[in-house]
């Protein structure tokens, strides 16, 4: 399982241009963007039902959750529209919906529309 994670990693990476960790250096903001390098991304739990926007990243590239994430569609310069957030996420990704728990929508972060 682990080498079928890295592969999904390292195969992402390369596509979207991840690196290891956030520009502004451990932890990755909660919330606000990351001043420090004028990214101004927030978390996907942070948006209200309706609001959409561009997904800047993924919190912890290297772990199985991110893996979830990328076999769901959600990857980076992918567009999100928040459907619901309780009592699951349910995210609009093009003509997609797909239903994510609060542990996976937290490490999606993405810039607003």
């Amino acid at each position: 399982m682990m080498a079928f994670v890295e592969l999904i990693r390292d195969t992402i990476k390369g596509v979207a241009g991840w690196k290891e960790s956030c520009e502004a250096g451990p932890p990755v903001p909660h919330s606000g963007g990351c001043p420090g390098v004028g990214c101004s991304s927030t978390r996907l739990t942070t948006l209200r039902p309706g609001a959409a926007g561009l997904v800047t990243c993924l919190e912890e590239p290297w772990s199985g959750d991110t893996a979830k994430l990328a076999g769901l569609g959600v990857l980076p310069g992918v567009r999100v529209l928040l459907v619901q957030r309780y009592p699951v996420y349910i995210l609009q990704l093009g003509r997609t919906q797909v239903a994510i728990d609060s542990g996976l929508a937290c490490r999606v972060r993405l810039r607003r529309d």
